[in-house]
């Protein structure tokens, strides 16, 4: 019998310019190692662009809810 289990999102979860630039580099397809020696760059590239967006350097994210579904193969 399959079981679910649910984790609700963090629903006002601020972040600074370099916890956002942090969970982007934390993905796999955007893994520091994977800019090679422009990961500096890039990283300069993303705080300017946040500046714009935001003064202060916060931002609201809402990183959604989970559910996980676990079940068994019969046998």
């Amino acid at each position: 019998m399959p079981r679910s289990v649910f984790a609700p999102g963090i629903p006002d979860l601020v972040r600074d310019s370099e916890s956002v630039l942090s969970g982007y580099f934390s993905m796999s397809w955007s893994a520091p190692h994977l800019f090679g020696d422009r990961v500096e760059d890039f990283a300069d590239e993303v705080r300017a662009l946040l500046r714009l967006r935001s003064r202060e350097g916060i931002f609201w994210d809402w990183p959604g809810d989970t559910e996980v579904i676990l079940a068994r193969k019969p046998g």
